[in-house]
């Protein structure tokens, strides 16, 4: 790489990192808080976050960790609550201009890519600013696969640790990725066949064997314990059992178009997706031949492309296997996020491809893909909320509201609470209401008679639970129709 063109890759680069960093902070601040990210208890220890506490489908160890070391030692506000996640994005733009600049020689195909895999999704950039594991795995699932195709093309034992390390990693700040860990696996198998007989020695296949045991080894004594509480517990959650196009696939392009509401259009996009999922097999099943008849080994940009192509699809059939002879249901939703930023490097590669065959019509291409994605991230990224918290969205409004109601009346304001708020709503009482509002009640969405609250905060539908002498106050649309009802004056 000379000196003129990393300067030039950096000079696009840089600025579209900081364009990118400087929203996902301001969404830190502004996004509320959700109630996936109330789990912080301070009086547990590390070990006990470890081992001995009851994880569920959202506790993700290392993000718990992390989590705790940043509050704990800086500060106990939403900045340092969603700090990892913040470090995680630097992470995965630096191992994304890493990666890129590896794989192409091109600058302007490195600054495309780069491009294209940071604005793919708003969904997957909704989790660079929430305090749960989903970034982390993603920013040690970009950083596994660098090192691993710098491992493929030196053969050095060091990157491959570095990528299985990596995997470990991306598995600790979430169980979900697994499936990546395991395919990781077959992905190095498979490149051990690329390989000429010279290179294919008994001391360097003992070697991969023996990074391949030690950190697996590492990864099941931080894993193992924790997995078989949550078997025990019936914690295996946010899953579903109907397919793999139904469940992961349809739920995953609902949540990159940020819609929760235009169900035939969702389903279009999911029968496309699951369609290029073939097409794209068939399409290297085409370049490889293409390179056996014309007389030569396996070039790199198909290999490449091959080895890619398989990252994506080794997870989509663990899935299936799981499910048919484990009955481990189907990863859905946040879940199984990781599949979006795997799926992303095909459009991104065989493009790169088309352009070696025929630049216009690689860079035609690109140009698509880029636009498609650009306009879906740019016209829903938002600092208002996060997409699978939408109801959350207007607890900071409501409290202000209510605040500023009873302002000037003796005593503390008394509310009682969906369950469904109530863990939000007590940590925002906790940070910023603290000297205005008593500890927020449960509403257990039975008929209540307890006339001595302030206010009701709950469904619009649980309106006619609420005692007679309170009248409705504001209808928040925004967080889905939650109606604020106060008592009559």
């Amino acid at each position: 790489m000379t000196l003129s063109n990393k300067i030039t890759k950096l000079c696009a680069i840089i600025p579209i990192s900081v364009v990118l960093v400087i929203i996902n902070i301001l969404r830190i601040f502004k996004v509320p808080i959700t109630i996936d990210e109330t789990g912080y208890v301070p009086s547990e220890g590390y070990l006990f976050t470890m081992y001995k506490s009851y994880p569920s489908a959202n506790n993700h160890i290392l993000n718990s960790l992390l989590r705790k070391f940043f509050v704990e030692n800086f500060g106990d506000n939403i900045f340092f609550l969603r700090f990892d996640s913040l470090l995680a994005q630097l992470v995965f733009l630096f191992f994304s201009y890493k990666l890129f600049s590896k794989l192409f020689q091109d600058p302007l195909w490195v600054v495309l890519g780069f491009i294209v895999l940071n604005t793919f999704s708003p969904f997957v950039f909704d989790f660079w600013g929430l305090s749960r594991g989903y970034g982390l795995g993603m920013a040690f699932l970009l950083m596994s696969i660098y090192y691993a195709f710098d491992f493929f093309s030196t053969t050095q034992i060091r990157q491959l640790v570095f990528s299985l390390f990596a995997g470990l990693l991306a598995v600790y700040s979430n169980f979900g990725f697994l499936s990546y860990y395991v395919a990781l696996i077959g992905v190095i198998a498979v490149h051990n066949l690329f390989n000429t007989r010279e290179r294919l020695t008994a001391k360097w296949v003992v070697s991969q064997l023996v990074a391949l045991i030690v950190v697996s080894g590492i990864m099941a004594a931080l894993i193992v314990k924790p997995l078989i509480i949550i078997k025990k517990g019936g914690e295996m959650g946010f899953l579903g059992q109907t397919g793999f196009k139904a469940d992961t696939i349809n739920s995953l392009v609902a949540c990159t178009l940020y819609n929760g509401g235009a169900i035939e259009r969702t389903k279009l996009i999911t029968n496309i997706v699951f369609g290029s999922l073939f097409l794209c097999g068939g399409f290297w099943i085409l370049c490889f031949l293409r390179d056996i008849r014309a007389g030569k080994r396996c070039s790199a940009e198909t290999r490449n492309g091959i080895l890619f192509y398989l990252l994506l699809v080794l997870p989509c059939l663990l899935l299936v296997i799981e499910f048919r002879l484990f009955k481990i249901n189907y990863l859905i939703s946040r879940a199984a996020v990781y599949f979006t930023i795997l799926y992303a490097f095909q459009p991104i590669y065989i493009c790169y491809y088309l352009r070696e065959v025929k630049f216009r019509m690689g860079i035609a291409a690109m140009v698509v893909v880029l636009a498609i994605t650009s306009f879906n991230f740019w016209s829903n990224i938002n600092f208002r909320y996060a997409f699978l918290w939408w109801f959350n969205s207007a607890d900071i409004i409501a409290l202000r509201k209510m605040a500023s109601e009873h302002s000037g009346k003796p005593g503390k304001i008394k509310i009682s609470v969906n369950g469904l708020f109530v863990q939000t709503i007590s940590y925002d009482v906790n940070h910023y209401f603290k000297q205005d509002f008593d500890v927020p009640q449960t509403f257990d969405g039975e008929k209540s008679v307890d006339s001595t609250l302030d206010f009701y905060y709950v469904w619009k539908e649980e309106s006619n639970k609420v005692p007679s002498g309170y009248e409705l106050d504001t209808l928040l649309v925004g967080a889905g129709d939650c109606a604020l009802l106060h008592r009559k004056k």
